[in-house]
């Protein structure tokens, strides 16, 4: 039985963390974005302001502790 072997496995995890990186350049407000899977959302982010500078890039990294949602990620999904 799949869902037995996935309980067992989530007593092996320690900790997942998923890590959103993402960049852009010019002038951008109010850009969101999420990570869903399985109908659980996962993460929710916008674009940071911009610097300014026309044309320069800003990149951002975000790290979220997901390891409560263990069983729906090791389960995968459908694909939709």
């Amino acid at each position: 039985n799949n869902n037995n072997n996935n309980n067992n496995n989530n007593n092996n995890i320690e900790r997942i963390v998923l890590e959103f990186t993402g960049s852009i350049s010019g002038i951008q407000y109010d850009r969101y974005g999420s990570v869903w899977i399985d109908g659980i959302e996962l993460l929710r982010t916008t674009t940071p302001e911009p610097m300014g500078v026309d044309g320069e890039v800003i990149s951002w990294t975000v790290e979220r502790d997901v390891t409560e949602y263990a069983s729906v990620l090791l389960m995968g999904g459908d694909g939709g």
